[in-house]
């Protein structure tokens, strides 16, 4: 490689945002897995025109017919037997010149959820793509049902559940709820009514043929571990505790048979177990705790937010660890925002507006 085909850092090695195709003889087929890869994950750009050694590197090598090139891949992206969705408007492909040859810079965004799954090839099930690291992978179809939910705007956890009964949620669960409730915030309503009224006012319940039966929200929120797992089977919460060598020195998670494993008992006893470990002042305010430091509020805002927004139907499960020196949050499901949203905050699109309301 001469000294003049060194190409800039950003271009010189594939990655989760970036991806080199030689372009030689036209658009190359697997362009259209990157394609459907980078729309349903980050976006990210594919550079027409760059070729790959033997050792991986990347040089430069031109596209001949750059405009033809361009006029067929448009001409494609608006054929439903290559994708089903164009993301890609003129700003986005430019033919430049890169190491004294001409190249086609191609910047694919990320679709918005509810344009996803963006597919290939006329096939959701066998063309649905998405990015991991520097290469393209086939979704699981647990993968491709989580995006076609996400594509709507339906409140998915105020599904009443005619399959369960209301006998499901832990009584003992939906009394500590409305006690926290009545001494901090005596004055709201649910507080005056009954346990059923609660539960529908609340969306916790819904009255199906003159039989009540819990919604998602209010099965996951009150319910018995036992009957989650009947309607979401990858349920699962996890909190460790791993302050030693060992593997882990407490450890709670909702399988265990000696608690109800419902979220709302999930949070209450993590954040007990989280204040006194940092030695935070506890004044439970619902999940509120009124009595702690900046960096615990910012702890317990993580760990409602990993809960509030996972996604239940996917594998996975809830995990929080507690580390020497961090927290760390897990939970299934992709982001509905983009990672740029999220940043600059203000804009909200939760995945359970239920649960975010109780």
């Amino acid at each position: 490689m001469s000294e003049n085909q060194i190409l800039p850092a950003k271009y010189s090695k594939e990655g989760l945002f970036f991806e080199a195709k030689s372009a030689k003889e036209g658009i190359p087929p697997d362009f259209w897995e990157t394609y459907s890869a980078f729309a349903n994950t980050f976006g990210g750009t594919v550079i027409f025109g760059i070729s790959e050694n033997e050792d991986h590197s990347l040089y430069v090598t031109g596209v001949e017919r750059p405009e033809e090139t361009v006029k067929t891949l448009f001409s494609n992206l608006n054929n439903p037997r290559f994708t089903n969705y164009n993301l890609l408007l003129d700003k986005d492909v430019k033919i430049e010149e890169l190491c004294g040859k001409t190249v086609i810079i191609i910047n694919i965004p990320p679709a918005e959820r509810g344009k996803r799954p963006i597919f290939i090839r006329n096939n959701i099930n066998s063309g649905t793509y998405k990015r991991n690291n520097e290469g393209d992978y086939h979704c699981r179809m647990d993968e491709i049902k989580e995006m076609l939910r996400d594509s709507t705007d339906t409140d998915r956890d105020s599904e009443p559940l005619i399959d369960m009964g209301i006998n499901c949620l832990d009584n003992e669960t939906v009394n500590s709820y409305l006690k926290e409730l009545n001494a901090h915030r005596p004055n709201h309503p649910w507080t005056t009514m009954d346990r059923d009224e609660f539960l529908i006012s609340s969306r916790s319940a819904a009255m199906v043929d003159g039989i009540l039966h819990p919604t998602a929200a209010g099965l996951l929120m009150f319910g018995k571990a036992n009957c989650i797992l009947g309607a979401f089977p990858d349920y699962f919460l996890d909190y460790r505790e791993c302050l030693s060598e060992n593997r882990w020195d407490y450890r709670l998670h909702s399988n265990s048979g000696d608690w109800s494993g419902n979220l709302y008992d999930f949070v209450s006893r993590v954040m007990v177990r989280i204040s006194a470990k940092m030695g935070t002042r506890f004044e439970l305010d619902g999940y509120m705790n009124n009595g702690g430091s900046d960096t615990f509020i910012s702890v317990r805002e993580a760990v409602i937010n990993g809960v509030i927004h996972a996604d239940y139907r996917v594998r996975g499960g809830v995990q929080i660890q507690y580390i020497q020196d961090r927290i760390t949050v897990h939970n299934p499901g992709t982001m509905r925002i983009s990672a740029k949203k999220a940043k600059e905050g203000g804009y909200s699109d939760p995945r359970n507006t239920i649960l975010m309301a109780l």
